[in-house]
């Protein structure tokens, strides 16, 4: 089975109460029956565990892989109580990252599913605030195709003959042209991990791809059902030859990744609240 993990960011000044932080993760530890590992300050690539650890100017609670995200509600809604009162909800600096386990996927599987999230990305980012289409963090693939296709043919990474435009690149790459894109490119646009989804890990020791569009909440069926809509995502395109079907409607691509009912009409409604939320805003500015 596919496993999928959480990582869940809070911003750094969160150190001034790492005694709570420990006691939150030692109870949600409890709550799903896996051990706590403290990594702040060090590396470590944690299996199996809660792991509590600092990330550039952030603190991360990370997830133990699970094949099934539920089992990770119960420790979910320990959260809030506990961190209502002292995160910025709103802060684009801290983000939910699910990593969903690829590393049986070939490189020219990993290339088609980098090309269906950039087809689909825009039902992902619909799903969430607006701010995050425009956080430096999780930039849409879309957006940054053209450029470093073009940055590419200019150093020789690809063939002339592969000269094309936009998503028809990763239609026609074969995986030897991917691989020397990616590999060893940790500062590149493909590899960088301020993209909405980000590739890298597969290439190191967590063997994942890692889906960044998520804004932080408190809400862990939010947090839950997220993780589970990735993890649909990345199943679907490991059970198809072909690319998916093209989808304009947010429930037709539901139905084409074989989301649960719960799970699709979650994101149904986080899109119809989004969009009400814009609206909204635009009537205050006029």
């Amino acid at each position: 089975m596919r496993t999928v993990g959480i990582e869940t960011e809070f911003p750094f000044y969160y150190n001034r109460m790492m005694p709570e932080l420990c006691a939150l993760i030692e109870e949600m530890s409890q709550a799903t029956g896996h051990p706590f590992i403290n990594f702040f300050d060090r590396y470590g690539i944690p299996k199996n565990h809660w792991c509590l650890k600092s990330e550039g100017s952030r603190i991360e609670i990370t997830s133990p892989p699970v094949e099934d995200a539920r089992k990770l509600l119960p420790a979910y809604k320990l959260v809030k109580p506990v961190l209502s009162k002292q995160t910025e909800v709103n802060n684009h600096r801290t983000g939910i990252h699910v990593h969903v386990f690829v590393r049986d996927f070939t490189s020219a599987k990993l290339c088609q599913l980098i090309g269906e999230m950039a087809r689909f990305e825009d039902f992902l980012f619909h799903i969430q605030p607006k701010h995050r289409r425009d956080c430096g963090w999780c930039r849409p693939l879309k957006r940054i195709f053209s450029g470093e296709l073009q940055r590419s043919q200019q150093i020789g990474r690809v063939p002339v003959s592969r000269r094309v435009k936009g998503l028809d690149f990763w239609k026609r790459v074969d995986s030897r042209d991917f691989e020397k894109l990616t590999r060893g490119m940790r500062g590149g646009s493909f590899c960088s991990k301020g993209i909405a989804m980000n590739v890298y890990p597969y290439f190191e020791a967590y063997g994942t791809a890692e889906f960044r569009i998520a804004n932080w909440t408190y809400e862990a069926e939010d947090i839950v059902n997220w993780a589970r809509l990735c993890h649909c995502f990345v199943e679907a395109i490991a059970n198809r030859k072909s690319s998916l079907p093209g989808s304009r409607r947010l429930s037709a691509f539901l139905k084409n990744i074989k989301a649960p009912d719960d799970v699709a009409d979650w994101a149904k409604k986080k899109t119809r609240e989004n969009k009400e939320g814009q609206r909204v805003a635009l009537s205050l500015r006029r």
